[in-house]
């Protein structure tokens, strides 16, 4: 595709695009050209985190029960790019077993921080031991 050079020299000033070559014929989406095409296709109010990070539709429960569909960004995209991984050969880089793996201590990661709230106080007594001491420690004899 030709483009005129005003454009061209506009588009490298913006850093959008670099030269493949030396000889400056041939250009390519820079990774700033990349998050701006991405930005460009999402016509929803989410188009700045777009360009920065996958999104995917998900659905929610808001306080009255009613389930709606969010625009969140899309945990399980880092696990999606692993697959599509290649080495040399063209074989996949992780085999389905790792994958499954993978995929099982996210979970896990995920089902470990619902129970988990910040800003805990840790270091109180324990109250179901009932000759707990300071801290939480134990008082023998």
């Amino acid at each position: 595709m030709k483009v005129h050079m005003r454009d061209v020299q506009a588009l490298r000033a913006e850093g959008v695009i670099t030269a493949l070559d030396s000889a400056a014929q041939t250009y390519a989406l820079s990774a700033a050209g990349r998050r701006r095409v991405r930005r460009d296709r999402d016509a929803s109010p989410h188009a700045y985190l777009a360009q920065h990070a996958a999104l995917a539709d998900v659905e929610t429960i808001d306080p009255d029960g009613c389930v709606r569909v969010v625009r969140a960004v899309d945990d399980e995209a880092p696990l999606k790019r692993l697959t599509h991984l290649r080495g040399s050969r063209g074989a996949p880089w992780f085999s389905a077993a790792e994958l499954a793996a993978a995929a099982r201590v996210r979970a896990d990661w995920e089902a470990a921080q619902i129970g988990a709230l910040r800003g805990s106080d840790w270091s109180a007594p324990r109250a179901d031991l009932p000759h707990a001491g300071r801290r939480g420690r134990l008082k023998l004899g």
